[in-house]
C-alpha cells in the first residue's frame, strides 16, 4: 500500500511541515492525498543471500506472470 501524506498546521495549511513539528497549539494536521494498493499481484517474493541481496519475485494476474530477480548491495546492515 502506497500513502501520501501531508502534515500542516491549522493557521497556515499550505505549508507542510513534519509530521513530529509542533506549534504553540500542538501537533499538525494529518491529510491524506493519495493511498493506492502497489502490490496486489504478488505471488512469491523470497529475500536471500549474506553480502549480496537477491530478491526473487513472481507476479500473476488474468493467466498472465512475471518472474523477477535482481541483486542489491545492502547498506548499514
Amino acid at each position: 500500500k502506497k500513502q501520501i501524506i501531508i502534515y500542516y498546521f491549522s493557521i497556515d495549511p499550505d505549508t507542510y511541515v513534519y509530521w513530529d513539528d509542533t506549534d504553540a497549539f500542538g501537533g499538525p494536521i494529518e491529510l491524506m492525498l493519495e493511498e493506492k494498493i502497489i502490490g496486489e499481484y504478488f505471488s512469491s517474493i523470497d529475500f536471500y543471500g549474506d553480502d549480496i541481496l537477491t530478491i526473487d519475485l513472481n507476479l500473476e494476474k488474468n493467466n498472465e506472470q512475471i518472474d523477477m530477480i535482481t541483486n542489491i548491495n545492502p547498506r548499514n546492515v
